[in-house]
């Protein structure tokens, strides 16, 4: 009798290995380490200074239905709304296209119903930049699933970054994708405080363009403190330019502490600065610049790898004094 309860409690186990096999999914590599933190160098709790986040997400074939085509879309590239958590409401959705539209000029740009971002006519052009152009073109028509998220409110993000990608591999499908998911904090945004024309050069948009250059064109921000923009803001910086807008100066915001408001406590404040140059010309080459300046409250926005200010330095005047 014991002989055969063992004998079937095997044959149970081998057919639920069996199964989990058949249907299952194997991470094959992690992505090559880079800096995943987007404009205001940001990290969770990384306390070895790696800015490259694990995704929080589960494998293509873990959410996979039983319709063939949704299972054949999650090995689909491009960039999509997320499938495998946190996936953006159509508010959000709607609020990426605007920027994205108008950083590059496409007129027939939508999210399809599968969630992706598709250009349907790629002649119909309204302004925009060309660089910006090309890199949603290398986006759209390259080999990686670049998942949109929502993380609103998160403490760990920091207007946006790029979570550590992965690549998928599936054991039945012998299907392989390499995923990177570009983490959003939409809330961030309604912090930002400063000259108006600094604002828009640190929106949504160019937060999700500088995404755009650690997945796709597998760019670097500079890992020490220092003056330089870094690969990825040079390249978005182009972008700027050509779009008529301030260039930003360094990568990494400057902290000091002070009021956001007149009446309001003492605070730590990051900083930003950017450089307005005369029309056709950049910043630093001989041309007038106008220096803008760009804060948030860290308590507010989240956590965030910033560069202190010298000691010696005076609590700066409120955002009353910045020109509008």
């Amino acid at each position: 009798m014991n002989l055969q309860l063992i004998v079937r409690a095997a044959v149970c186990a081998a057919l639920v290995v069996v199964c989990l096999i058949g249907a299952g999914w194997f991470p094959s590599q992690r992505a090559a380490g880079r800096e995943a933190d987007p404009l205001a160098r940001c990290v969770a709790s990384d306390q070895q200074g790696n800015h490259s986040q694990p995704a929080e997400n589960f494998p293509p074939e873990s959410v996979a239905s039983g319709d063939p085509i949704r299972n054949e879309q999650a090995y689909r590239p491009g960039l999509r709304n997320s499938f495998v958590g946190h996936p953006l409401n159509a508010k959000e959705l709607n609020l990426v296209l605007a920027h994205l539209r108008h950083k590059t000029g496409f007129v027939q740009m939508r999210f399809d119903e599968a969630g992706f971002l598709t250009i349907d006519d790629r002649s119909q052009i309204a302004g925009g930049s060309v660089t910006a152009r090309e890199l949603l073109l290398a986006t759209v028509d390259g080999k990686k699933s670049i998942n949109l998220q929502s993380h609103n409110r998160s403490s760990k993000v920091a207007f946006g970054r790029v979570s550590e990608g992965l690549s998928y591999a599936g054991w039945r499908s012998q299907e392989q994708i390499e995923v990177e998911h570009i983490e959003i904090d939409f809330a961030d945004f309604n912090h930002l405080r400063g000259h108006r024309k600094a604002v828009e050069a640190f929106d949504l948009g160019f937060m999700v363009l500088h995404e755009l250059c650690h997945a796709v064109l597998e760019l670097r921000d500079p890992l020490r403190r220092g003056s330089a923009a870094g690969d990825c803001e040079k390249y978005v910086n182009r972008i700027r330019r050509e779009l008529g807008m301030p260039e930003r100066q360094q990568y990494g915001a400057t902290a000091y502490l002070r009021k956001i408001f007149p009446f309001s406590p003492t605070g730590k404040v990051a900083e930003l600065i950017f450089a307005q140059a005369e029309p056709g010309r950049a910043p630093g080459r001989g041309a007038k610049t106008k220096r803008l300046r760009l804060i948030w409250d860290v308590e507010l926005v989240g956590d965030t790898r910033l560069f202190s200010a010298p000691p010696a330095a005076k609590e700066k005047p409120g955002v009353g004094a910045v020109a509008p």
